[in-house]
């Protein structure tokens, strides 16, 4: 019988999920940005002041990491990431997309061993879209503490194949992260709220605007990330 995949804890067999431990490790970060500090304080209507410029930034990185949460693990630019889990599963799905070219697959035999027995990819594994699956149909468990180490670049857009021009995913998403460093920028405390005359409440979820979440939900991934 074939596992259902859970994407946040691991796979779901006969109604019991199985955790498999997943880590994820960021291993470089994106060079590029599709929105620029320029593009950014032009949308918030302020001046050249030199001291915004580390503020805007800050803000167009860290709306950008928001967005590509909301969207399930999307990752905008090129980035590269390291993913580590057990085994004892029939397929491994990757927990960012779009995966770019063929990811690098290890065997190691516990979390702490830093010289992991490697595996040739291309005569053990196969890729369709961010899953891997193994030639033989399943992932090998191993002993206690096995498992496997996948490195892989993702990203919709390259620093070769990034064009300014006009693209709908391009736009909704820069329309998106713009829409996000105004809101943290024109918000800088939580939301407040009168409850009734002479009384006040204060209220803060965490939540991106509807409008945007409104804006991002096509190009949402589908999967639960950690």
């Amino acid at each position: 019988m074939s596992n259902k995949w859970n994407l946040s804890s691991g796979y779901q067999s006969n109604n019991k999920t199985n955790l498999q431990n997943i880590k994820l490790s960021q291993v470089s970060a994106p060079t590029l940005s599709i929105v620029t500090t320029d593009e950014a304080k032009n949308y918030l209507k302020i001046g050249c002041d030199v001291t915004d410029d580390f503020i805007v930034e800050d803000l167009v990185k860290a709306s950008t990491n928001i967005i590509e949460h909301n969207c399930g693990g999307l990752c905008i630019c090129e980035q590269t990431w390291k993913q580590y889990q057990k085994g004892g599963i029939e397929t491994i799905k990757l927990l960012r997309q779009p995966v770019i070219g063929i990811p690098t697959v290890s065997y190691y035999e516990n979390f702490t061993d830093i010289t992991p027995t490697n595996i040739t990819y291309t005569s053990d594994f196969r890729v369709v879209e961010s899953e891997l699956h193994h030639v033989d149909g399943f992932f090998e468990a191993g002993r206690d503490g096995d498992g496997y180490t996948i490195t892989f670049k993702t990203g919709l857009f390259t620093s070769s194949t990034y064009n300014s021009s006009y693209n709908n995913k391009l736009q909704i998403l820069k329309t998106a992260i713009l829409r996000t460093v105004a809101f943290f920028y024109e918000n800088r405390e939580e939301y407040i709220s009168q409850v009734k005359e002479g009384e006040w409440q204060v209220t803060y979820d965490g939540n991106l605007p509807i409008a945007v979440k409104n804006l991002i939900m096509p190009l949402h991934t589908g999967n639960g990330i950690i």
